[in-house]
């Protein structure tokens, strides 16, 4: 493989964007279950915009970096293929060359 980064380490990368991605969806989901269980006891106005805020900064998280991490991980996963992909037609480039190139260029003749 030519490329600096293998397959593995790549998609463990992306692993990891949609992991903090959903870990933190969760604190979100926790943050909002939170100030509902102090909405539930406390009606008061400030709570209700507690609330309010609450879940605008929830949504904006969500759309900003959520969708940011997870879109990344697509990048990665599909920058990843195609550098894979095109590895392996320089192989077979290599491969096809005549004899005298290809031995010089370490190429194997597979």
């Amino acid at each position: 493989m030519t490329t600096s980064l293998s397959p593995a380490a790549v998609n463990a990368q992306a692993a990891r964007h949609v992991q903090t991605s959903t870990t933190v969806d969760g604190h979100l989901k926790n943050l909002i279950t939170d100030v509902e269980s102090v909405l539930s006891v406390s009606k008061s106005d400030m709570t209700a915009a507690l609330r309010a805020t609450t879940q605008r900064f929830a949504d904006s998280v969500r759309k900003s970096a959520l969708e940011h991490l997870n879109a990344m991980a697509t990048n990665i996963r599909n920058e990843a293929k195609g550098q894979a992909a095109l590895d392996k037609e320089h192989e077979r480039q290599i491969i096809n060359m005549p004899i005298e190139t290809s031995r010089f260029l370490g190429a194997t003749g597979r």
